[in-house]
């Protein structure tokens, strides 16, 4: 039996004012690599009022922006970051 791996991704800015925390703690799926659009699906479905947000957020691994399509590293310190505004 493969195992489950896990990542916990820090929640930057206006994510952590409505989420009420911090920082998630996420299961990924057994056995494949996860990759930064799937990372943002498992903390969308661990927040599921701030999913919008979510899926408009970065995925950062230590201090490079990773695209959608890119593995996140399970050693890496992780964020999401949400989009911002202003001027």
């Amino acid at each position: 039996m493969a195992d489950t791996p896990s990542y916990q991704v820090d929640l930057s800015g206006n994510l952590a004012i409505q989420a009420g925390r911090s920082r998630l703690h996420l299961a990924g799926p057994p056995g494949s690599t996860l990759v930064a659009g799937d990372l943002r699906k498992l903390a969308a479905a661990e927040v599921p009022e701030l999913a919008p947000l979510i899926e408009g957020s970065l995925v950062v691994a230590d201090d490079r922006i990773l695209g959608s399509a890119e593995p996140v590293p399970q050693s890496a310190r992780l964020s999401l970051v949400p989009p911002v505004s202003g001027g």
